[in-house]
């Protein structure tokens, strides 16, 4: 995952990071062709900059749930990924939280209860306390 043109650079992604993003994108053909074109944009796994991605996939398929449940299903499989593992490492839990929740915050005030009550819990306790969130 090293850019070539950079020198001997490390990824910017953590070995969790990589293993769960490799998981979600085992959950689902959509995810997995996510995950094939943003490695082809960015020659490298950049965490929040994927799971912003399936954020933004996971939202437009909440959106079209009812025209396409399958669609919306594969969505549901790779938000369970991320659930099942967002508190198993602090720079994980930052990625995901930053990348894929907090694009429930951009959704219209009207829908963002109603898309975050499909998120599996830990997922939808992380959008709460970021919904809650003032700054002080």
């Amino acid at each position: 995952m090293d850019d070539p043109d950079r020198g001997d650079v490390e990824s910017f992604a953590s070995p969790a990071q990589i293993r769960v993003a490799q998981a979600a994108a085992a959950a689902a053909p959509h995810a997995a062709a996510l995950m094939t074109e943003h490695l082809s944009d960015h020659g490298e796994l950049l965490p929040i900059m994927y799971f912003d991605t399936l954020g933004v996939w996971y939202l437009a398929a909440w959106r079209r749930r009812d025209a396409d449940p399958d669609q919306f299903a594969q969505a549901g499989a790779v938000a369970a990924v991320l659930d099942a593992q967002l508190k198993s490492d602090p720079g994980l839990e930052n990625a995901i939280a930053v990348g894929f929740v907090e694009m429930f915050t951009f959704l219209p005030a009207s829908e963002q209860a109603a898309a975050a009550a499909t998120l599996p819990p830990v997922l939808r306790a992380e959008y709460t306390a970021m919904a809650a969130w003032r700054p002080s």
